[in-house]
């Protein structure tokens, strides 16, 4: 309640702060019916004619009232949450399913990442090349994914954060003979309300 009343007394003090700010006026030369044929400006020294200086006065008053009305309703930008992180690709040598000193660091990354952000979820996807057969492939992708999650888990990743998938090779990212090592891969996703972050 005393901060309550506090902040009530600051509202009405910087209310009263801006409006008393404001250039005031003061009556001139009167008529002969007592209202003033002119009203002068205390902070420029013009002179207006008007009907009654006691309007312009407030009019002024009215018009900052006006303007700190319009900055105290002023609508604030909704928040934003950062968009969620993408990671490198983790490669993998022919045919292996072990993490390389490059794969380690984009999953140091991947590690960091999940420890400041305990309600993220991943899933990690394994690939192939072309090279072998079907079935052994979507073994192989399999077990490039459980690689990256068991470095993860060994770091302190509660495992039910992870998702893992094997799409063998049915999803390379090139046909070229000569980049096969670009398929040989596992990537990491964000999960986002039940979808996955590319």
């Amino acid at each position: 309640m005393k901060i309550r009343a506090f902040s009530k007394r600051m509202g009405i003090g910087l209310l009263a702060l801006v409006v008393f700010s404001m250039p005031s006026v003061y009556a001139g030369e009167k008529s002969p019916n007592g209202k003033t044929k002119e009203a002068t400006c205390s902070k420029s020294g013009k002179t207006t004619p008007v009907s009654n200086a006691t309007d312009v006065w407030w009019g002024n008053r009215g018009k900052a009232f006006g303007n700190y009305m319009k900055f105290a309703k002023a609508e604030v930008p909704p928040y934003q949450e950062a968009a969620p992180a993408k990671f490198d690709t983790i490669y993998f040598d022919l045919d292996k399913a072990m993490l390389r000193p490059d794969g380690i660091t984009v999953a140091e990354k991947v590690l960091d990442y999940m420890k400041t952000h305990p309600d993220v979820r991943v899933r990690i996807e394994g690939h192939c090349c072309d090279l072998y057969t079907d079935a052994y492939n979507q073994k192989l992708g399999m077990r490039r994914a459980e690689a990256v999650k068991k470095f993860l888990t060994q770091h302190g990743i509660d495992s039910s954060r992870i998702e893992t998938v094997s799409y063998g090779e049915s999803r390379r990212v090139t046909t070229d003979p000569a980049q096969r090592h670009l398929n040989r891969r596992a990537e990491v996703l964000v999960i986002v309300s039940g979808a996955d972050q590319r």
